[in-house]
């Protein structure tokens, strides 16, 4: 019995984070031709803020580059 009420609680918990992760995914996915949302970043060199907006109408790559 102890067992069921275990097993019971354990799928109706990942049910429920699984639908939770699902409702937050659905609301933040980014399709092609949706605008992007507007950032703002420090050039590391120079010291200069560099916003998205600033290209607008260009083509952008991000490049995310990090050391673990």
């Amino acid at each position: 019995m102890k067992k069921s009420i275990t097993f019971s609680m354990s799928l109706f918990s990942a049910f429920l984070l699984w639908s939770m992760v699902e409702a937050h995914t659905q609301s933040t996915l980014k399709k092609v031709g949706d605008i992007a949302e507007d950032f703002e970043l420090t050039d590391v060199i120079s010291g200069d803020s560099i916003r998205l907006h600033d290209y607008r109408g260009s083509i952008v790559l991000l490049d995310f580059f990090f050391y673990w």
